[in-house]
């Protein structure tokens, strides 16, 4: 990668891109696509999943935030259930994959940077929902309630009790 690259690639930082935002930068190359990919094959760029691209660590100087990763591979949602509570130093146990709450249905992706687990959470979303990177503590714990409904069989309206006290 040359220096005038590096230096259109390094504004960036360690914020997901799209195939697009990335095409606008090497506007100049006649076969953008093959440049991308040969940034990739070079370690420059880590490709998350198809059209959705980071910068390396390594030439950014940043570390990944799975919060940020996980909002932009598949949205809206918000990092929640224990991936959250462990964040937030409620649970003692290691959380292997980043667990988010979406409005979609439920989808999990592997990638180099890890798991990615989405669930769909029935009703409502916490306010400001679009910029909403992580819940807070309080959904964290009605969320995983929401997540083990149908294990636990308990009722929605016991639910909504629960929540309305953790609040």
């Amino acid at each position: 990668m040359d220096i005038l690259q590096r230096e259109r690639l390094l504004k960036f930082g360690a914020v997901p891109f799209t195939t697009d935002v990335i095409a606008g930068e090497l506007g100049d190359y006649s076969a953008v696509l093959a440049k991308i990919a040969a940034l990739v094959d070079e370690g420059s760029l880590v490709r998350i999943k198809r059209g959705l691209y980071c910068l390396s660590p390594k030439i950014s100087g940043h570390d990944l935030d799975s919060r940020v990763v996980a909002n932009a591979l598949y949205g809206p949602s918000y990092v929640s259930f224990e991936t959250a509570l462990s964040m937030y130093g409620l649970i003692p146990e290691r959380v292997t994959a980043t667990m988010s709450a979406c409005v979609k249905r439920a989808k999990r992706f592997t990638t180099p940077l890890g798991e990615f687990s989405y669930r769909a959470v029935p009703g409502k979303t916490p306010e400001g929902f679009d910029d909403l990177v992580m819940c807070g503590d309080g959904e964290a714990l009605t969320g995983l309630w929401f997540k083990h409904l149908k294990y636990y069989n308990l009722p929605v309206d016991r639910l909504h009790a629960i929540e309305d006290f953790l609040q």
